[in-house]
């Protein structure tokens, strides 16, 4: 079947974390999300404009912030989740997850969830399962492919090592927003299963040993 374009997807992403790690990591994630944006606007061009919601960044004061929350989410094109132990122990980063799924579906998507695996949770699929507040996410989100920034924490953030992977990351997310993909038989719903649309290709790191 030909492969058509009929209009890309805008660069508009949902950064979800737990406000917890941004935190304790003194802003890490603030700031990678930042050069993330960035990178990403360096390959799209100079327009359409890349943003990336963050809440902290752009939800003002005083405003609703579920309902800003939930249309933010219904606005974007890509999503980037934090997996951490914090992010899935959190109530409202499962929902997000959930509504985005959903919007990915209703898109006839599949390639649209770029997690960073940014804090090791192997063992959340065993003893520690009934710590997540929904372990059906962890499943979800283990179908994408997972960029790992686990020892990048031991990097600056503006470091050529942790650029090196963000620019991996954002060819990722330009690749699905790009693509081409077969528009569904007319009277069907467009295709959502995993042969629909190939998966993006994201750059990842080797464990090696922490720095001393």
């Amino acid at each position: 079947m030909t492969r058509v374009l009929t209009k890309p997807l805008k660069p508009t992403g949902f950064w979800s974390y737990a406000t917890s790690d941004d935190t304790h990591s003194g802003g890490r994630l603030s700031q990678l999300r930042s050069l993330l944006a960035d990178a990403l606007q360096q390959q799209i061009g100079r327009e359409p404009r890349v943003h990336l919601f963050q809440d902290q960044s752009t939800i003002p004061l005083g405003a609703d912030w579920e309902r800003q929350i939930h249309d933010a989410l219904e606005d974007a094109s890509f999503f980037i989740p934090i997996i951490s132990p914090g992010f899935l122990q959190s109530e409202w980063c499962v929902r997000e997850v959930l509504q985005f799924a959903a919007r990915q579906q209703s898109l006839g998507r599949n390639d649209l969830i770029f997690p960073i695996h940014y804090i090791d949770v192997e063992d959340f699929s065993g003893i520690r399962q009934r710590e997540m507040h929904d372990p059906a996410v962890l499943l979800l989100l283990k179908k994408h492919q997972w960029a790992d920034f686990r020892e990048l924490e031991f990097h600056e953030v503006d470091s050529p090592l942790v650029r090196r992977q963000l620019r991996g990351l954002a060819h990722g997310v330009q690749a699905a927003l790009y693509r081409e993909i077969a528009p569904a038989p007319v009277g069907k719903a467009a295709p959502s299963s995993p042969e629909a649309v190939s998966p993006p290709v994201v750059r990842t790191v080797s464990r090696t040993p922490a720095p001393a």
